[in-house]
């Protein structure tokens, strides 16, 4: 058994299979330190705004995206999240979860992928980029490696044939990409090294 530790979740990996649990993601600190650059931001003009702009990102996690509760939630609804795309859409592209609760899933487990295929898949994602002027700018920014969380060689893994799939996709704008390009990872098949 190994263990992995992610942003927003721990992750137990225990022969065929991936069990992600979401008791990591409770990054209360984050939160604080996050809300306290957002109030920092702001345009206070009495303790009274400063009381109320706290409360917002403390305890409000859907007008406030920096609030504690999203911190608190946020791996929970990733499992939620991957559980139901793969449900919908079943695309060759996403690792399968076969169950998740929301406080845990249960995802096939596949082997890692090698430093020098992630290289090249980089480079082909840079390619996509800056060739398709269709993205979204939420897309854009996930892609371009402004928020390079779910663009390494941790969240790819190849599968028991040898294709490449991606195990971290409960964000909405991963998934926008998954089913853009469902092709996009066929030429990234596991080499025979």
């Amino acid at each position: 058994m190994e263990i992995r530790k992610g942003t927003w979740r721990t992750v137990f990996l225990i022969g065929p299979f991936a069990i992600k649990t979401a008791f990591a993601g409770i990054n209360l600190e984050c939160g604080y330190i996050r809300s306290l650059l957002s109030l920092r931001k702001s345009k206070v003009y009495s303790f009274k705004d400063a009381c109320s702009l706290w409360k917002d990102h403390l305890f409000d996690p859907l007008s406030c995206k920096d609030g504690a509760k999203y911190y608190f939630f946020h791996g929970p609804i990733e499992n939620w999240r991957e559980f139901w795309y793969y449900l919908k859409y079943r695309k060759s592209n996403m690792m399968p979860t076969f169950f998740s609760n929301g406080l845990f899933s249960i995802q096939r487990r596949g082997s890692a992928m090698h430093e020098s295929d992630f290289l090249k898949l980089n480079q082909a994602l840079m390619e996509v980029y800056h060739r398709d002027i269709q993205i979204p700018a939420c897309v854009a920014h996930l892609l371009s490696g402004a928020f390079s969380h779910h663009w390494i060689p941790a969240n790819f893994c190849y599968d028991r044939n040898g294709n490449l799939r991606m195990v971290d996709y409960g964000e909405p704008d991963v998934l926008w990409f998954l089913l853009r390009y469902p092709d996009f990872f066929e030429p990234f098949r596991k080499s025979s090294k």
